[in-house]
């Protein structure tokens, strides 16, 4: 009978252990899914942040072209309209033509001025975005990161989406700004798709005693 007990005790330590070990497993598991995840939604940002630097640099070199040109035309518009002053003050230049068409020309060329400058910041907010090459800490404004950021997503929430800032004064903080704009996307994609048709996105941001928000 002793042997009986010591056999069903035996049996009962083992089925003990073998739960343990099962669950053990079964965290490691968990965990190793988890990293997995984790790994994966990291190259899915690192290769984001890559693609965006690359359609950032292509699209600076046409840019530049365009506001050079910019340049030039409105340089060569001042002129033209200078030898009209001086040497046809009292023909062509009071002609409606002449000044239906000079005023078109003008009229275009504030219309590539603007588009240009809202490409170069677009642009500018790229390149800030993907600052994946930071791998030391440094100061960053949070409300810098989030316009950047917004950039990305701006087809995303312009027709259906209101979108709210209430932006407190902050200070900067130390972080790594490539990774607190992968931060700031997430936060703001699970947002939109959190949204069934319209909606409001409202991001709002302040500090007490050394932290931030």
């Amino acid at each position: 009978k002793l042997a009986e007990q010591a056999l069903q005790k035996a049996h009962e330590q083992l089925e003990l252990r073998v739960q343990e070990r099962t669950a053990e497993l079964e965290q490691t598991n968990r965990d190793l899914r988890t990293t997995q995840a984790q790994l994966v939604q990291s190259e899915k940002m690192a290769s984001l942040g890559m693609l965006v630097a690359g359609i950032a640099h292509e699209i600076n070199t046409p840019v530049g072209a365009i506001n050079s040109m910019h340049d030039t035309l409105v340089r060569a518009i001042a002129k033209f309209k200078q030898v009209l002053d001086e040497r046809l003050a009292e023909g062509i230049e009071g002609d409606p033509k002449v000044r239906a068409i000079l005023k078109v020309i003008e009229d275009a060329n504030r219309v590539v001025a603007s588009g240009s400058d809202r490409v170069t910041n677009i642009v500018r907010r790229l390149r800030s975005f993907a600052r994946l090459d930071e791998a030391e800490l440094k100061e960053a404004d949070i409300h810098e990161g989030i316009e950047d950021t917004l950039v990305l997503i701006h087809h995303e929430i312009k027709h259906h989406i209101e979108l709210e800032k209430d932006y407190g004064e902050l200070p900067p903080i130390s972080c790594y700004p490539g990774r607190l704009n992968q931060v700031l996307l997430n936060l703001l994609i699970n947002a939109r798709q959190a949204i069934q048709g319209e909606g409001k996105i409202r991001i709002k941001t302040w500090h007490d005693a050394g932290n931030v928000y």
